[in-house]
């Protein structure tokens, strides 16, 4: 259901995976001066992060899953924590893939980097509300 506040986050969360695609996670000066960029779709077959993009798109079907399953708000609090620890480790991946790229210096971290720090709070704060609204529901059901 889509007017539900938790609906909102997880679209969020979806819609910041949908865009990790695009924006770049970091950059890093190489030897010769070039700027190399950590991406999930590079511009050449070779530059392709497969870890990456498959941790991505496990967040991605997550978070498009709980959407989905608002009926079974239990499975779908489970859906939130899991959720939430795939996106810390495509957030850790990211990290560390930013830190290996070829060159000396340091690394200047992009948007994409920030948005995925961004997931697990959505997914916690989603499950906050469907852990409310379980909590209304059974409070409803003992009334009748």
């Amino acid at each position: 259901m889509i007017q539900r506040i938790q609906t909102l986050f997880l679209a969020l969360s979806v819609a910041i995976s949908i865009s990790t695609f695009i924006v770049p996670f970091g950059e890093k000066m190489d030897n010769d001066g070039q700027m190399q960029t950590l991406s999930l779709i590079g511009d050449s077959v070779l530059e392709l992060n497969y870890g990456l993009i498959l941790v991505n798109i496990l967040v991605l079907i997550v978070g498009v899953t709980a959407i989905f399953n608002f009926k079974k708000r239990a499975l779908q609090m489970k859906l939130c924590r899991l959720g939430s620890l795939i996106s810390i480790a495509l957030l850790v991946l990211a990290f560390y893939a930013s830190e290996s790229l070829i060159g000396e210096g340091k690394v200047l971290f992009l948007t994409g980097i920030y948005l995925n720090a961004l997931q697990p709070v959505l997914f916690f704060i989603a499950r906050r509300f469907i852990h409310k609204d379980d909590l209304l529901v059974k409070s409803a059901d003992r009334i009748r």
